[in-house]
């Protein structure tokens, strides 16, 4: 005799996986709008950026932890030649353009006033920047690959 899962239940395990991708799809569209909507370089887009990183941070952590079920052993991949070189010529990359932007920052005139002088990152692409549209696209873009390096 077997046994076979109840009618709602298939029907609902299809439909979830769905309505969660379509949720998260409508949320970043609504972070990227009103991320695109606040002025560069004030305190509410700041915070706004600050949240929503911390949020995918969280977010990454969270998922790491849960694939893995209690009381097991996961599966490490195999560090190859390649792969070591690829993170750390990605590391030092990511140091250097770190460090560039903290230098730039500490030698502002003020914190809140960007310079031209020490340009930041964002100093250097404002122009890029400027209309709407074009910011919500660059939003749309960040958010989707803080969520692609997020995913396990």
């Amino acid at each position: 005799m077997t046994t076979e899962p109840a009618p709602t239940q298939v029907h609902l395990s299809g439909r979830w996986p769905v309505l969660g991708s379509v949720l998260v799809v409508a949320a970043v569209v609504v972070f990227a709008w009103l991320g695109s909507g606040l002025r560069p370089h004030t305190w509410p887009s700041t915070a706004l950026v600050v949240t929503t990183a911390l949020g995918v941070g969280i977010l990454a952590l969270r998922r790491t932890r849960s694939r893995a079920p209690t009381g097991t052993r996961t599966r490490r991949r195999v560090a190859t030649p390649r792969l070591r070189r690829a993170v750390i010529c990605w590391a030092v990359l990511l140091a250097a353009a770190l460090g560039w932007e903290a230098y730039a920052f500490v030698h502002q005139p003020a914190w809140n006033v960007s310079s031209a002088d020490y340009p930041t990152l964002s100093v250097l692409l404002d122009p890029l920047l400027e209309l709407r549209p074009v910011r919500f696209v660059a939003w749309l873009a960040w958010l989707g690959a803080g969520l692609r390096l997020a995913r396990p």
